[in-house]
């Protein structure tokens, strides 16, 4: 199998499973998750180079979001509730 191992795999699928509940809450988009995800399944292939690629992706990603103060990609909008919503 390459060179993964194991716990190579299970943090690929922990990485997924969290970013999967990310857009599931509404706290990143589904631009996003699909960039995240796809980016964390490359990073698990177990050919020369896929890790490397996952990899700059997600540093590339935190060094221009630390650096500018911007995001990569726009949050989804947030959902208010009024207090007239919540009445029964």
């Amino acid at each position: 199998m390459g060179g993964k191992n194991v716990g190579e795999y299970f943090k690929g699928v922990v990485e997924t499973g969290s970013n999967a509940t990310q857009y599931l809450n509404g706290e990143i988009s589904g631009l996003e998750a699909t960039f995240d995800i796809g980016m964390g399944i490359i990073g698990m292939i177990p050919l020369p180079g896929c890790a490397a690629v996952s990899l700059l992706y997600s540093v590339s990603k935190a060094a221009y979001e630390y650096s500018s103060g911007n995001t990569l990609f726009d949050k989804p909008a947030k959902q208010t509730v009024s207090p007239t919503q919540l009445k029964m």
